[in-house]
């Protein structure tokens, strides 16, 4: 398992369920935390990630300012810090074995998914929706 998330409190929370990993699945295998954002580009090394003005942990974004412009949050509103940044295209070639991708990442899903050039050992995509979108780009 290859597990990547760019906040860091939410990256204490992975490498804690990670190091429980052995207890709750019994299957081989490594599991691999990196501290990082994924973009879409392979040659952005950091991006902004931005915290939602209301604190929730689950609405960190690269994408979502721009959203919330749109609906009248000022850029003030949203806090930003410089986080390490890597593709998904990098994380497939650096770990070839890996066979399944889940991408949650707040609105840079299709940047992320449309970047990735060779899908050959991928077996399974799973991608999360992120129902705000279409709200905002039919605006």
């Amino acid at each position: 398992v290859v597990a990547v998330e760019p906040d860091a409190d939410n990256f204490r929370l992975l490498e804690y369920n990670g190091s429980l990993r052995h207890v709750l699945d019994p299957c081989p295998g490594a599991f691999v935390p990196i501290k990082k954002a994924v973009l879409g580009s392979e040659e952005a090394t950091s991006c902004t990630l931005y915290a939602h003005p209301q604190a929730c942990a689950f609405r960190h974004s690269t994408e979502r300012l721009a959203l919330a412009q749109r609906r009248g949050l000022t850029e003030t509103a949203w806090r930003g810090a410089t986080v390490e940044a890597t593709s998904l295209t990098k994380l497939l070639e650096q770990y070839p074995d890996v066979n399944g991708v889940k991408v949650d990442a707040q609105g840079a899903e299709v940047d992320i998914v449309a970047a990735v050039r060779d899908w050959r050992n991928v077996q399974k995509l799973v991608l999360e929706y992120d129902f705000e979108l279409p709200q905002v780009l039919d605006e």
